[in-house]
C-alpha cells in the first residue's frame, strides 16, 4: 500500500466524520514567533542581525465517531529562516483504534515514537525551554522528522508494580531538497573542498520504528529506549572538483545511505523539578559514486558513526514560573577531533512565564562551543566561523 493511498484512506474518514449526522468535532491549535539573536554566526535563521523568522502555527481536528475509535489530524506550517517558508503540511492524519489497553493501532501519517520529544515537539507548553536539543530535535528538520506514511502498533500493560507502553511503526518518508536534512547532507558533502556542490535531487524511502517506556515503580520516574531505521535515503550533488593542470572539473556524486538510530531517555518529576536525559547514536552506512569530467568511477563503501545527549533540569516557582538549565553536546564523528566542525555542546539557561492558560512566554541564553550545526546551504554562513559564540532566543506561543 503506498502512502498516496495510506493518505487518501485517513482524509477520507476523516472527511466522513465530518459530515456524520450527530459527531462532534474538537479543534484545537496554536501559534508561536519567536526571536534569535547571537554574538557571531548565523544559526537556525539570520541571527547576527537578530531575526523573527522562527515561527509556527498549527489546527487540529479530533473525533471519535465510534467507541475505541479515534481520527486525528493536523495542518502545520513553519518558518525557520530560510527553511519551512509556511508551506503547509498535513503534520499527521490517522485512523486510531483501540481494542484494549494492551493493543492497539494507527493508519495514516502517524506521528514517530523516538524518544520524549519527537511526537510532542509541537507542544510548546509541554518544555521548558525555546530549543530542544538540536543534536536530536533540530527545529529545521521539522518537516520531516514527526511523521511518517504508515502504520503503527501501540499499548500498554502491567507486570506487577511495573508499567510498560511500547509503540512500533513503519512507513514512508518524505524528503525535500530545500529541507534542514538536506542542507546538512549538502554541507558534510561539500567539506570535502567542492566548489559550488548542489544538489540536485534528495529521496527517502522507508522509515521503521520502536520505543519502550518502563514507568517504574518510584513515582515519576521512567525510562524508554527506542531504535529508529531510515531504509535507502539518496542524494545526487553536483559541483566542481578543483585540479592542479586542468582547473575545475565537472563533478557529480551519487550516495545511497542507510542509517539507525538508538535512543535512551529518562524522565523524572519530583515536586516542583523536573529532570530529563537521553542519549542517542547515529550511525551511517553509505555507498558513493564519484563522476568526474564524465568519467564515473566505482561505488565506494563507507560508515560513520556519532553521538549526542543532553541533561536538564527545571523548577516551577512563584506559581507561573520555570526556571532550567540544559547542557547538550552533538559530536559528529565518534572519534571528535578537536576541530569545531565536528562537534557542538550548548550550554542553556531558560526561564518560562505561564502569563495565562493560553499564552506562555519564554526567554533563554545559550554559550556554544562548536560549529557543526551551522549551516551553509543558502550562504548563511559563507565566511569564516567562530567557535565560541553566544544567543538569546524568546518566544511567545498562544494555544487554543
Amino acid at each position: 500500500m503506498t502512502k498516496t493511498h495510506i493518505i487518501s484512506i485517513a482524509t477520507a474518514t476523516l472527511l466522513s466524520a465530518c459530515s456524520a449526522a450527530g459527531s462532534e468535532v474538537s479543534f484545537g491549535g496554536f501559534f508561536s514567533n519567536g526571536y534569535i539573536k547571537s554574538s557571531a554566526n548565523n544559526y537556525l535563521v539570520d541571527s547576527e542581525e537578530g531575526d523573527f523568522d522562527f515561527a509556527e502555527v498549527g489546527l487540529n481536528a479530533t473525533w471519535s465517531p465510534l467507541d475505541r475509535t479515534t481520527v486525528r489530524g493536523q495542518v502545520f506550517a513553519f518558518e525557520v529562516g530560510p527553511y519551512g517558508n509556511f508551506d503547509p503540511l498535513v503534520d499527521y492524519l490517522f485512523v486510531d483504534y483501540s481494542v484494549n489497553p494492551a493493543f492497539g493501532f494507527r493508519l495514516g501519517r502517524i506521528k514517530r515514537s523516538e524518544g520524549i520529544y519527537t511526537d510532542i515537539q509541537d507542544i510548546d507548553v509541554a518544555r521548558t525551554t525555546v530549543l530542544l536539543p538540536t543534536g536530536m530535535y533540530d527545529a529545521r528538520y521539522r518537516d520531516f522528522s514527526a511523521s511518517v506514511d504508515g502504520a503503527s502498533l501501540y499499548g500498554n500493560f502491567q507486570a506487577g508494580n511495573h508499567s510498560f507502553e511500547y509503540t512500533a511503526y513503519h512507513g514512508e518518508i518524505d524528503l525535500a531538497k530545500e529541507s534542514g536534512v538536506a542542507a546538512y547532507a549538502l554541507g558534510e558533502i561539500g567539506r570535502g573542498g567542492i566548489q559550488g556542490a548542489n544538489l540536485t535531487d534528495i529521496s527517502a524511502n522507508t522509515n521503521s520504528g520502536a520505543q519502550l517506556w518502563w514507568y517504574t515503580p518510584l513515582i515519576g520516574l521512567r525510562f524508554g529506549a527506542s531504535y529508529t531505521y531510515y531504509d535507502e535515503f539518496t542524494f545526487d550533488v553536483s559541483g566542481t572538483l578543483p585540479h592542479p593542470l586542468y582547473g575545475p572539473l565537472p563533478l557529480r556524486i551519487e550516495t545511497i545511505a542507510n542509517a539507525e538510530q538508538n535512543r535512551f531517555s529518562a524522565e523524572y518529576f519530583l515536586g516542583d523539578w523536573t529532570f530529563v536525559s537521553e542519549y542517542n547514536t547515529i550511525t551511517i552506512e553509505s555507498s558513493a559514486r564519484n563522476t568526474v569530467a564524465g568519467a564515473p568511477g566505482d561505488w565506494e563503501p563507507s560508515k560513520g558513526k556519532g553521538y549526542s545527549w543532553y541533561l536538564s533540569a527545571s523548577r516551577r516557582f512563584l506559581d507561573k514560573f520555570e526556571a532550567g538549565l540544559t547542557f547538550a553536546e552533538y559530536v559528529n564523528n565518534e572519534t571528535r577531533t578537536s576541530n569545531p566542525i565536528d562537534y557542538q555542546k550548548d550550554t542553556q539557561l531558560s526561564l518560562r512565564y505561564n502569563a495565562t492558560d493560553f499564552w506562555t512566554l519564554k526567554a533563554e541564553f545559550h554559550m556554544m562551543d562548536g560549529t557543526n550545526r551551522l549551516f551553509n546551504q543558502l550562504g548563511q554562513n559563507a565566511g569564516a566561523l567562530d567557535s565560541k559564540w553566544n544567543l538569546i532566543a524568546t518566544k511567545s506561543t498562544f494555544s487554543f
